[in-house]
């Protein structure tokens, strides 16, 4: 009885005890090879997870990029605004001073209508000040997209090495 046929009937229950020798048509040379195919295996492993992990990476900083870019273009168009209120700001303050200094020096003395004309410019102009600073503050310019990204990819490295 060749082995093929020991194992057969072993399988089946039929016939003599299992058949414990070495495959039939089993070499050194395909142990080998099996055993190269199992360290290239392991090798295309290495290399896909540290191309990935390079990929990850590249992804990563182009989002930073991405978001330094947004808080850049923020900032730009905060400054434009704080510039653009900045000018409104002293051209309408200088007429409406103008105008409500003459039209309160009728009620009041000169200086009291200036006065209260004053106060109510600087606290306009502070008004706008704040809104446009409040858009340049470090929270607002904060990559936080890019924080969220990488926490999750710290979890998830941490879930599939555990």
């Amino acid at each position: 009885m060749t082995p093929e046929e020991q194992i057969h009937e072993s399988r089946a229950g039929l016939g003599p005890e299992p058949y414990t020798g070495p495959e039939p048509h089993t070499t050194d040379f395909d142990a080998s090879r099996d055993s190269r195919r199992q360290q290239q295996s392991i090798t295309d492993l290495l290399q896909r997870l540290a191309r990935d992990a390079t990929i990850l990476v590249r992804d990563e900083v182009e989002l930073v990029r991405a978001e330094a870019r947004e808080a850049i273009d923020r900032t730009r168009h905060s400054i434009t605004q704080l510039v653009s209120a900045a000018i409104f700001f002293m051209i309408g303050g200088i007429a409406l001073t103008a105008a409500l200094i003459i039209g309160l020096a009728e009620f009041m003395d000169e200086w009291i209508a200036a006065l209260v004309v004053g106060i109510a410019a600087l606290l306009i102009g502070w008004a706008l000040r704040s809104r446009a600073s409040s858009n340049m503050s470090a929270r607002a310019l904060k990559p936080s997209r890019t924080a969220e990204s990488l926490r999750r990819d710290r979890d998830m490295l941490k879930e599939k090495l555990s």
